[in-house]
């Protein structure tokens, strides 16, 4: 019993600790992801050393193989969340220059099961289901990045166990803000949505409450979490007509390299 306890503690002191890895990723994140969540993918293909060693690090660590580097369900969040990030990075880069992740695979790029992730083979799809199933916290939507203009902008630092709820939380109010994502017209009573809250509709309305005992909505997640200043506007109707945006899967590359 002595000597097992000795040998955990002797791999825990010899283990960097999980924050190190998501220090050396964030060094690649600040140099590379421009100010608008854009990436300078000509600047990443020149330097990539720090992605490479993360992902290595990915394929053999994580909640299943190094548990004690994970000791909580919001660790084991931002555990996901870097690893998506990092894996659609490192996914796109050998198919550089390209104009389109769709053209990656066959069309197949998130659902091909070509990444090691906690000692195991899976698909970027397969991550981001076990972060809504296990998690079951919308903003996941806004914290990751499928390489694509559309998406949600790409973080500039990582996700961070120690302050993780306040990071979705900025998040959330910045994509709530923001008219490539929510677009409200009050006179005529629509409004235009992004993709994401239609293609996971369930995951917002399920976070969200309605009046007079109704399935909740988008909207009424909306009217919940939007900005205070967009409150009045949304409560000031009963009734709104939702469309959504056209989703554009081009490169998210950023205009200046």
């Amino acid at each position: 019993m002595h000597l097992l306890l000795a040998l955990l503690l002797s791999f825990a002191w010899a283990t960097p600790a999980a924050q190190d890895h998501y220090t050396a990723l964030e060094h690649t994140l600040q140099r590379v992801v421009g100010p608008t969540g854009n990436v300078r993918w000509k600047v990443l293909q020149t330097d990539h050393a720090e992605l490479d060693s993360f992902v290595t690090w990915l394929a053999g660590a994580g909640p299943g193989s190094t548990p004690a580097l994970f000791p909580n369900r919001t660790a084991r969040l931002a555990y996901l969340i870097n690893a998506y990030n990092a894996l659609v990075l490192s996914g796109v880069l050998p198919h550089y220059p390209t104009d389109s992740v769709m053209k990656i695979a066959g069309g197949a790029f998130f659902r091909t099961g070509s990444f090691v992730l906690d000692g195991k083979k899976t698909s970027l799809d397969q991550i981001e289901e076990a972060m809504r199933k296990s998690f079951r916290d919308p903003r996941i939507h806004y914290a990751i990045n499928c390489g694509s203009k559309s998406c949600p902008p790409h973080w500039r630092e990582t996700a961070d166990p120690d302050r993780l709820d306040a990071q979705l939380a900025e998040a959330e109010a910045r994509i709530l803000q923001n008219t490539r994502f929510v677009r409200l017209d009050g006179s005529a009573g629509i409004i235009e949505l992004n993709k994401i809250f239609d293609w996971y509709s369930g995951d917002f309305a399920a976070s969200a409450k309605s009046p007079a005992g109704n399935p909740a909505t988008v909207v009424d997640y909306l009217k919940a979490h939007m900005p205070e200043l967009y409150r009045p506007l949304l409560e000031g109707r009963k009734v709104w007509k939702v469309t959504y945006l056209e989703y554009d899967w081009g490169l998210n590359e950023a205009k200046t390299q």
